[in-house]
């Protein structure tokens, strides 16, 4: 799988999953444990998931340009 289809698939499994139901491990490789709370829960790194976004959409602004 290539990374835009790994951003888009995170981005959409990420969406449709409430914190229980998240993977513990993101087969898209952005999953993170968030234990700030009384329960700790799985959730979307979307710091990461965005960052690669917006990487991938500069190199494709930089090549069509």
């Amino acid at each position: 799988m290539d990374k835009i289809d790994r951003i888009i698939s995170a981005y959409e499994c990420g969406e449709t999953k409430t914190p229980g139901e998240r993977c513990k491990r993101c087969p898209y490789g952005y999953g993170k444990l968030d234990e700030t709370g009384d329960n700790a829960f799985w959730w979307c790194n979307t710091d990461r998931l965005e960052q690669d976004a917006i990487n991938l959409l500069k190199i494709i602004r930089a090549v069509l340009e």
